[in-house]
């Protein structure tokens, strides 16, 4: 009936309004007619007030009495709710609550209580979270709790108040639980060094090596109720529940240390790699993503577990240097693979990373040297921008015909064809490389590096040479180059560009070295290395110098045996190698059991880390987006001063810290 007098009212007024506009129309044709309409539109206009003033009163008497029958309405939907309604004060007392709340706490008076008070475990800074939205615990039973503001009468940016509506939901929440605790977890164990343990292992010891193995596995994996297979002489498959890995992540996968600590006549200690895949998702996604982790733990050197968890890694372990391999296999077959490659190819480009070191620039000579023996047009990209290669570079130059090898990143697309082949050294990572614009323009890639392998990875290479033991790239380039074949030889400035890569990353044969660094050095020897030659490019001016001992003087110490230090003002200074040797040289001093320098460059800032071994500077490194070695890693930060980054490394040192 309301409605219907509200239509009724607003179609009189019309009618009104048409009879006023005509009537003053009329005014133009018969002003006596025209002013009579006029007259009874006012008319009509006036009694139609008086009429509804004295149905409804006062027009504002009527709007008020609206409003009062809607805020009544407001207050006995709170009061009547059929959950349980509490109010809260914007500054976090509680202000109101309904029956059904009050019930929750036994009738108790929540007047004035602090939010932690009514509901403890939670921050009140969901009182800041617009809508807000949290669960909890009362009593036994669970609740979904949602909020809404209440703004005051001039709809201030602030809310007076903060109205939470709370929804039971105990059994969809414990069955939620439930469902976490209980699904399916996927994962792989692999015996990292195998073929090697066994192979220095006494024959009438092998066998009781490999159950002790078992036996550990086994044990550590017993408590889960799962399923373990071995599928491989060196492969484990594991199934078991959620809850379970919660345990194997609390005591970092304690089965690591227990299978390197297992002496049964082997001369060096087994390790494991274990690749672990979670998530809400079929069988076949998690064996997917399991076998992505263990892929990974592999690539970073073993002797350690991944746990990937939508898309989120975890590692563990890591602890021990890689275990370098007695076999050649993989670096003839490598060479091999090349071979064919480099034939089929219609052109062949290197690059390293970005501001290339001698380990890049040392290892694309070494391939550059390959390609040209199967008359290939080669390419390396760089530009004069590193002066610490610049003078292998020249040398190279004086002395053989590289006057076009070396191009710049603008005018690399030019040489780009169909069949082009390109070849990535020195880094696995696409935003790393001197020019990732390349890795999309050409379909066939090949890969060989060294570091311990990342999240981010060059995926759809065709040749993958990835060997995290080895001490460097040009080492393992030179590997490679022994099994050439035919006639192919190195000259002797090309040799000595491998010669200093591995002595730049070994420190001097100092460290990271094995028995197959030392035989890679000896073939570069026989190509005529000139050792003398070699310590020129290493050498620094006596401005470098100084500001090297800079550093070292201005080093500061985090748990008494990390020394961190650092130069804001680089200008006039060869700063791409001044932070690595202020770091070795930090090393050097004793108790210090690693060393991290910040260097600012024009663009950014770099961090250099370097480790005797105790501790795992890449694990550092990687918390600030970059990577490396268990002793040699480096971390690239953009948009940052030096202040946040000194800042931001001590935090990621306090954190490794805690983890270990």
């Amino acid at each position: 009936m309301k409605n219907e007098s509200k239509d009724h009212f607003i179609a009189l007024l019309f009618c009104i309004a048409v009879l006023g506009i005509l009537g003053m129309v009329m005014c133009f044709f018969n002003l006596i007619l025209g002013s009579v309409q006029i007259i009874i539109a006012i008319i009509l206009a006036f009694l139609n007030v008086l009429v509804i003033r004295k149905k409804h009163g006062n027009l504002s008497d009527f709007i008020d009495n609206i409003t009062f029958h809607a805020d009544n309405a407001a207050k006995d939907s709170l009061i009547n709710a059929p959950m349980p309604v509490i109010i809260f004060k914007f500054s976090g007392k509680s202000l109101w609550a309904n029956e059904k709340f009050d019930a929750l706490f036994d009738g108790v008076s929540l007047f004035d209580k602090p939010f932690e008070t009514i509901f403890p475990g939670i921050n009140r800074n969901v009182l800041l979270s617009d809508p807000s939205a949290f669960s909890c615990y009362i009593g036994n039973s669970h609740y979904a709790v949602y909020g809404n503001y209440v703004y005051g009468e001039k709809k201030d940016t602030t809310p007076s108040f903060i109205v939470f509506y709370l929804f039971e939901d105990t059994e969809t929440y414990e069955q939620s639980i439930k469902y976490q605790e209980e699904k399916p977890v996927i994962g792989f164990i692999n015996i990292d060094n195998y073929d090697d343990v066994l192979m220095n292992t006494p024959d009438a010891y092998r066998s009781l090596l490999l159950a002790e193995i078992d036996n550990k596995i086994a044990s550590w994996f017993s408590f889960t109720n799962g399923v373990l297979k071995k599928v491989e002489k060196d492969r484990y498959l594991l199934f078991f529940s959620h809850n379970c890995l919660q345990k194997m992540m609390e005591d970092k996968f304690s089965v690591l240390d227990s299978v390197r600590e297992i002496h049964c006549g082997n001369k060096f200690s087994a390790t494991l790699s274990i690749g672990i895949g979670v998530g809400d998702k079929d069988y076949k996604v998690l064996d997917d993503e399991a076998s992505s982790a263990i892929t990974l733990s592999l690539g970073r050197g073993g002797d350690q577990a991944i746990v990937k968890e939508n898309n989120e890694l975890k590692f563990f372990g890591g602890k021990n240097r890689e275990h370098e391999k007695t076999t050649k296999v993989k670096a003839r077959v490598t060479a091999n693979a090349l071979k064919d490659l480099f034939s089929n190819a219609s052109n062949v480009i290197i690059m390293g990373h970005k501001m290339p070191d001698m380990d890049a620039i040392g290892a694309a000579i070494g391939l550059c040297a390959f390609a040209r023996f199967y008359d290939k047009d080669v390419y390396i990209l760089y530009e004069n921008t590193v002066p610490a290669v610049n003078g292998i570079i020249n040398r190279i130059k004086e002395n053989l015909d590289y006057d076009h090898v070396f191009i710049s990143p603008e005018t690399a697309a030019e040489h780009v064809h169909d069949n082009s082949l390109l070849v990535v050294v020195d880094t696995h990572k696409p935003d790393y490389t001197y020019c990732p614009s390349l890795i999309n323009q050409i379909k066939n890639i090949v890969l060989i590096d060294h570091h311990r392998r990342g999240e981010d990875f060059i995926e759809h290479a065709k040749l993958v040479y990835h060997e995290p033991y080895a001490s460097s790239t040009c080492e393992m380039v030179a590997e490679i180059l022994q099994y050439a074949g035919g006639d192919f030889r190195l000259a002797s400035q090309e040799a000595e560009a491998l010669y200093a890569g591995i002595m730049l990353d070994t420190k001097d044969f100092a460290m990271k070295t094995g028995v197959r660094t030392f035989e890679a050095a000896a073939f570069l020897k026989r190509c005529g290395v000139d050792i003398q030659e070699i310590r020129k490019y290493f050498r620094n001016d006596f401005n470098s110098y100084v500001h090297i001992a800079q550093i070292v003087s201005s080093a500061i110490t985090v748990n008494g045996n990390i020394a961190v230090s650092g130069c804001e003002h680089t200008s006039g200074t060869d700063i791409y190698s001044i932070a690595p040797q202020a770091a070795d040289r930090l090393l050097s001093i004793s108790g210090i059991e690693a060393s991290f320098v910040i260097m600012e460059k024009p663009e950014e800032i770099s961090i250099s880390g370097r480790s005797t071994g105790n501790i795992n500077v890449q694990r550092i490194m990687e918390k600030l987006g970059g990577g490396g070695h268990l002793t040699m890693a480096g971390a690239q930060l953009k948009n940052c001063t030096y202040a946040e980054a000194k800042e931001r490394l001590i935090h990621a040192i306090n954190e490794y810290l805690e983890e270990n």
